[in-house]
């Protein structure tokens, strides 16, 4: 049996957990170069009260870093989400959400005091001509502590390889 790992997608940092209201985060720049799409998938927790809104910006970048950065506006991109009020445990189904517009997905403030899964869908085909990297960045929510992070997954690999030789997903 063939591991996905290597043959169907790679694993990288999108954002080390962190708490959103010490500034928010900029999510760790993710090449393109060898998959045909990145899956981020975010964990958000819940807050312990407020209900503000988490934004969050995905961007695509010429360079690993450094180089010219623009908010990813492409009706191409794709989301889903799972809530739920209580702590997640699994029994969650999934809601597909509109295209983000410009770039931007809102995580409602009305899921405040709820643990959220979110999977954002960038393929290849959505980035700009000169552009190979992408990332999210999610912006400060306000006074109430949320944590959040990110894991990127290069999918559809270009090369197919043993998961030790795989290309750094962010070269």
């Amino acid at each position: 049996m063939a591991d996905a790992l290597g043959r169907l997608i790679d694993v990288s940092i999108g954002a080390t957990p962190v708490d959103l209201t010490t500034a928010g985060f900029t999510g760790a720049r993710v090449s393109m170069r060898n998959c045909s799409g990145v899956t981020f998938v975010g964990f958000l927790a819940a807050a312990a009260s407020g209900t503000e809104a988490v934004l969050i910006t995905i961007q695509q970048h010429t360079a690993l870093t450094g180089g010219t950065s623009s908010t990813l506006t492409s009706s191409n991109v794709r989301y889903y989400t799972k809530t739920r009020a209580t702590a997640l445990d699994g029994s969650e189904t999934w809601s597909a959400v509109a295209n983000p517009t410009a770039g931007v997905i809102t995580i409602p403030g009305a899921s405040g005091q709820s643990g959220v899964i979110v999977v954002i869908e960038i393929d290849d085909v959505t980035l700009s001509d000169g552009y190979a990297y992408v990332s999210v960045n999610a912006a400060d929510p306000g006074t109430v502590s949320r944590l959040a992070s990110f894991v990127a997954l290069p999918r559809d690999l270009d090369v197919r390889r043993k998961p030790a030789n795989l290309v750094a997903a962010r070269s």
